[in-house]
């Protein structure tokens, strides 16, 4: 999720192997922006490499990284903090971890703070890669992790709406996920997405999160009340072959023929 030119991730990581990780993680407690800034940096370019996201918390850096979280008021410090725990999160091996360690309430406390659209897609990033396991759902409902999502759904900013929508993509892939996602009212947002004609990407996320809610038996009722049953018609006979036959499979359900 956050990344820079390749250049600077070159120099970045000649100065990883010249001073090592403690020394980088030691520098976010300095009491200068800067210092923070450059050095939190260092880690999100680093944890952006999947050979170095299990060492970069085997080593204590999320300990740092939430620490830096909690205290810190700069937003672009915070942003590329949150950046940084995007990266980590998609390393399955890492998930547990920052969930267990905090880190799901730390990105609830981000999103109530956010204003800018770049910080925001760090959150929804996060959220999202760890909405891709099924182990951790009930926390992430619990949480309140889901709800952000269901929050920056309102959001205009396309990159913003993308992590939102593969994050509603993600968690309905499991049939507790689908079940959370209604409980929470998260389905308007998902039909609203799913029908943003102008925005592919995220159209595509959200028809896939829509056509998965709608295949489980205990979302019919929900599905049927929000209206969503004509766009998974129109689904049903487009373009989008990747979604064509889900959506087909759900409208040729008895349980939807009154429709």
């Amino acid at each position: 999720v956050w990344t820079q030119h390749r250049d600077a991730v070159s120099a970045v990581s000649k100065l990883f192997e010249h001073v090592g990780l403690t020394t980088v993680f030691g520098l976010l407690k300095y009491d200068d922006r800067d210092v923070q800034l450059h050095a939190v940096k260092v880690i999100a370019n680093l944890a952006a490499e999947e050979e170095n996201q299990v060492n970069i918390v085997q080593e204590g850096g999320l300990e740092a990284l939430f620490e830096l979280l909690h205290t810190c008021t700069d937003e672009m410090t915070l942003r590329v903090a949150a950046g940084a725990v995007a990266n980590l999160a998609m390393s399955e091996a890492n998930q547990h971890r920052i969930v267990e360690e905090g880190g799901l309430e730390l990105l609830v406390k981000l999103s109530k703070t956010a204003h800018d659209s770049q910080t925001q897609r760090m959150i929804a990033g996060a959220v999202a890669n760890l909405c891709g396991n099924a182990n951790i759902l009930d926390k992430l409902h619990e949480s309140g992790s889901l709800m952000v999502l269901v929050q920056l759904s309102t959001c205009e900013h396309v990159d913003v709406l993308s992590q939102v929508a593969r994050g509603f993509a993600n968690n309905s892939k499991c049939t507790k996920g689908k079940t959370h996602l209604v409980e929470l009212g998260a389905l308007p947002a998902i039909l609203h997405l799913a029908s943003k004609k102008s925005l592919n990407t995220v159209r595509k996320h959200a028809m896939l999160a829509l056509c998965q809610i709608a295949s489980c038996p205990e979302n019919i009722q929900a599905v049927r009340a929000s209206g969503a049953f004509a766009l998974l018609k129109e689904i049903s006979t487009s373009e989008w072959d990747e979604f064509k036959q889900m959506a087909s499979t759900v409208v040729s359900n008895p349980m939807y023929s009154n429709q």
